[in-house]
């Protein structure tokens, strides 16, 4: 009876003990995630310093576009600056910026732009991940219990991974550039990826923006059949990987 009583004394200081650790574990993740938190904050207030110091009155897409016509300096310092603000808030939808970039440039320049304030989106949130380490993993999984497919994918094929979610769009953009941020990713292999992947929505919405003030014109026509037909495409490609998934259950 002694020894029985000694080895349940025993499981039961080790139970405390892991406990203790897990407990310390969820409480350095929650410290981690308010210093990151913090961080972004403060980027996101100096980016709205930058944009209200630079413009005069409302800042808005449609100010941007209205003011900065004639100024290409003044525009792409504007949408490149709301360019970050997107990638640490969901306010700004991704599709109006491209947009306001077909609206101020030429076809191929605005397409550039648009690529480039993609990077800086993608970039911000990819370094805040890297810097808070691999522990926060497991609070993206409790959160968003879809990425366990990202996971399965990311496996076989990293660069494959990053390609179809973007091209999918399962998961707000910043959630996953501070994903693929934390698992330590490649950054040349994760943005090439994620470039690619997004390409579509970048180039069709910034032509939509140069075409957009003229709705009544072919162009315009064709470019919105051709969102409608790659929205149905990516609609199609999201069934069958869920019905794969549910297949292989």
């Amino acid at each position: 009876m002694g020894k029985i009583k000694s080895k349940i004394h025993s499981i039961k200081d080790n139970n405390l003990k892991n406990n203790k650790n897990f407990n310390g574990k969820d409480e350095n993740i929650k410290r981690r995630f308010r210093k990151i938190q913090v961080v972004a904050l403060i980027s996101f207030a100096s980016i709205l310093t930058v944009l209200l110091l630079t413009r005069s009155g409302n800042v808005s897409i449609e100010s941007i576009t209205e003011k900065s016509l004639g100024n290409p300096k003044r525009a792409i310092i504007s949408l490149i600056s709301l360019f970050a603000v997107k990638s640490l808030t969901i306010i700004i939808p991704l599709p109006s910026l491209y947009v306001a970039s077909g609206i101020l440039f030429e076809p191929i320049k605005a397409v550039l732009i648009s690529y480039l304030g993609l990077t800086v989106t993608l970039t911000i949130p990819f370094v805040l991940g890297r810097w808070s380490g691999t522990e926060e993993i497991d609070y993206i999984k409790k959160k968003y219990p879809k990425i366990e497919k990202v996971i399965e994918i990311q496996k076989k094929n990293e660069f494959l991974a990053s390609f179809i979610i973007r091209l999918i769009g399962w998961f707000p953009c910043d959630i996953l550039s501070f994903y693929f941020g934390a698992c330590k990713t490649n950054y040349l292999k994760y943005i090439v990826s994620s470039l690619l992947g997004s390409s579509i929505g970048v180039i069709t919405n910034t032509l939509l923006g140069d075409v957009i003030l003229n709705p009544l014109s072919w162009q315009f026509i064709v470019m919105l059949v051709i969102k409608i037909l790659i929205s149905l495409t990516v609609l199609g490609i999201t069934y069958l990987l869920n019905k794969d998934k549910n297949f292989k259950k």
